[in-house]
């Protein structure tokens, strides 16, 4: 049966009382807002019934036409789609709701339950799939200062990245280091004790760095919600990292990842009730910015995405609930592994321009990942992460302008496994690897059309 909501002014509350009487009769499930005392989390917990009714009723009288949290409230209903009963107690009806069929309940409490609208409640189709709201955002700062619900984080058989800082600021306000780490399949969520911003924190054990995989990150994301569904119900707000560029991943194809994760718990109903915003948190304010052009251009036309123009970039995701078995219908199908480019070079700043200009762009252009380990804390973990994207690159780019030992050895592990090498630099001057072929530049814009060029050179050889 529907789940209905009533918006009206509080000076109409007995009458309210005395409908809600009359439906729950019928055997609908009624709510309104007579139990919430303004406050903490009053609007927050008002606006999660409004989205998740079936119908929505509005008490139009001398009393609410003026009322703007009434108006807020239809609003909100209106933006949803959900079908909405006006029903006059008092005055007149509403101008802008004109050219809907109102109910006279102008009786009181008097009034009897209106047939028309009692047929019009039962003939609303429950079983249909219902569309969950979410808004979600990337925005730069460090995830461990960012106020939320609950901060996600993976544990990936050890503590990597933004994992450890959290786990640093966890350990050092007592909570003890073993209840931390759960083991692949299993989690860990624990309140911080203000030892972040975020009341809680969930680390989900994953698989190891080097077997994650733009899969791995995709269950992640999927994972973070269905956990927090079971565990966590009351979650309306969730800070996450993105995961997969400090490893060796493709930035862009990492957060698409993760974000079909979302999807996928989102269309499933595998979701808190009460969730209300996902934020991708980002410390390294150029990646962000990139991020949220990834994400702007996946969205552009998408019809169940709405850019929030009013606010800091800002999206409202409207995902309708899939049956169990049925085909998603937002949710990106899962795809082969892409074919990649991995790159090589010195973990500078300074070079961050060249890499997403100078070299990622041509190698998307070939429809290719492009793939670097963006990190200086070499772990034997992260090194088998190295190795293993070199053996299975289609080709690999080496930036050596400014040669170090860890640019060295993945350039002498790249050409033993016979991956095709492609050598940038600078200058001519004092090349690292002698009688070796260099692609010299000297502009961004000349790089991205020499390795343009030198990427199809080798597509057309049937390099890769």
């Amino acid at each position: 049966m529907a789940h209905i909501f009533i918006s009206y002014s509080k000076q109409d509350s007995e009458f309210v009382r005395y409908l809600r009487a009359l439906l729950e009769a019928e055997s609908f499930d009624v709510w309104f807002d007579d139990e919430l005392n303004p406050g903490d989390g009053w609007w927050d917990r008002l606006e999660v019934q409004v989205k998740e009714s079936d119908a929505f009723l509005v008490i139009m009288s001398t009393n609410s036409r003026g009322s703007k949290w009434v108006q807020r409230e239809l609003l909100l209903a209106e933006n949803r789609k959900i079908p909405v009963f006006p029903v006059l107690l008092s005055g007149e009806v509403w101008a802008h709701l004109a050219d809907l069929q109102y109910v006279d309940m102008r009786k009181g409490l008097l009034a009897k339950l209106p047939i028309k609208l009692l047929h019009s409640l039962r003939a609303i189709n429950t079983e249909s799939p219902k569309t969950k709201s979410v808004e979600i955002t990337i925005q730069f700062g460090s995830i461990l200062q960012f106020p939320a619900d609950v901060a996600v984080f993976k544990y990936a058989n050890g503590f990597h990245g933004a994992d450890a800082r959290a786990a640093e600021e966890l350990i050092r306000a007592g909570t003890p280091d073993s209840k931390m780490r759960p083991k692949e399949g299993e989690y860990a969520l624990l309140p911080t004790g203000e030892a972040l911003s975020a009341s809680q924190v969930l680390f989900i054990g994953t698989r190891k760095l080097r077997q994650i995989g733009y899969g791995g990150i995709r269950e992640l994301g999927a994972n973070a919600l269905s956990l927090l569904a079971i565990h966590a119900p009351e979650t309306r707000r969730i800070v996450m990292t993105i995961h997969g560029p400090n490893f060796g991943l493709d930035e862009s194809e990492a957060l698409l990842s993760q974000f079909a994760g979302y999807l996928d718990a989102l269309e499933a109903g595998n979701y808190p009730p009460a969730l209300e915003r996902i934020t991708i948190v980002e410390f390294n304010e150029n990646r962000a910015e990139r991020l949220q052009e990834v994400l702007d251009k996946y969205l552009h036309d998408e019809p169940y995405a709405e850019r929030l123009h009013d606010q800091d970039w800002l999206y409202r995701l409207n995902i309708p609930e899939h049956a169990s078995g049925e085909k998603p219908q937002v949710a990106p199908q899962p795809e082969p592994t892409k074919t990649h480019a991995y790159v090589i070079m010195p973990v500078n700043d300074a070079l961050d321009d060249i890499f997403y200009y100078g070299i990622q762009n041509p190698v998307h252009a070939q429809g290719l990942l492009c793939e670097r380990v963006d990190t200086q804390e070499i772990t034997d973990e992260l090194m088998k992460q190295i190795m293993q994207r070199i053996d299975s690159a289609a080709v690999v780019i080496a930036e050596v302008s400014q040669i170090d030992p860890a640019v060295s050895w993945q350039v002498g592990y790249a050409w033993g496994k016979k991956r095709p090498v492609i050598l940038l630099t600078t200058t001519r001057d004092a090349t690292p690897f002698p009688g070796q072929p260099y692609l010299v530049y000297s502009k961004i814009r000349d790089l991205d059309k020499a390795l343009t060029e030198q990427l199809n050179s080798l597509k057309d050889a049937n390099k890769f």
